[in-house]
């Protein structure tokens, strides 16, 4: 965070005639809100880890060839002996899980 705000500033610095200028308050500003937003993308991260390492193992291994090990789902299909029709239903079913998941446990966090 602290190399962006310097590049930040020192970009504003070279443009400071040619471009329309922020004033320091907006640029306080947008830095908090990034710094807030980098904290709840940690927190998401982590709740996610949490999630996956609840789905069965089938499950995290087919996710973990589709995103681990960039595979499309033609190639994951023919390793796993599946349609990729299905893999494709098994692949969102698996987003559907790790979304209601990760919803839940944040939803959770933020009532207590």
């Amino acid at each position: 965070m602290g190399i962006a705000r310097y590049k930040v500033l020192e970009h504003r610095r070279k443009k400071r005639k040619t471009q329309i200028q922020f004033n320091d308050k907006v640029h306080a500003l947008l830095e908090t809100d990034a710094k807030n937003m980098l904290g709840r993308l940690d927190e998401r991260l982590d709740t996610l880890q949490q999630c996956l390492s609840k789905l069965s193992e089938k499950d995290r291994k087919l996710i973990g060839m589709r995103y681990e090990q960039d595979l499309t789902a033609k190639v994951i299909s023919e390793r796993v002996g599946q349609s990729i029709h299905r893999v494709y239903r098994n692949i969102v079913r698996i987003h559907d899980m790790l979304l209601r998941c990760v919803r839940d446990a944040l939803s959770a966090k933020d009532v207590s």
